[in-house]
This record gives C-alpha cells, structure tokens and sequence, in this order.
C-alpha cells in the first residue's frame, strides 16, 4: 500500500522541482542579460 502511495508522489513532486528549476535558470539568464546591457 505505501509504494503504491509513493509512485503518484514522485510523479506530483517532479513536476513543481522541474519548474522551480526552470523559473530559477530564467531569473538568472534575464538578471545576467540586464548586467550585460548596462554595461
């Protein structure tokens, strides 16, 4: 009964993990790119 709970888990977790990390590598490219326009 427990795996069965973990596997839709995993699933629903790797979802928001996934866009965190796109939303972080996206704020770090736009604040990379306004540095290099101001200079």
């Amino acid at each position: 009964m427990i795996r069965e709970h973990i596997a839709p888990l995993r699933s629903w977790v790797r979802i928001p993990c996934t866009h965190l990390v796109f939303l972080a590598t996206y704020r770090i490219f736009t604040y990379s790119s306004v540095i290099v326009l101001q200079n």
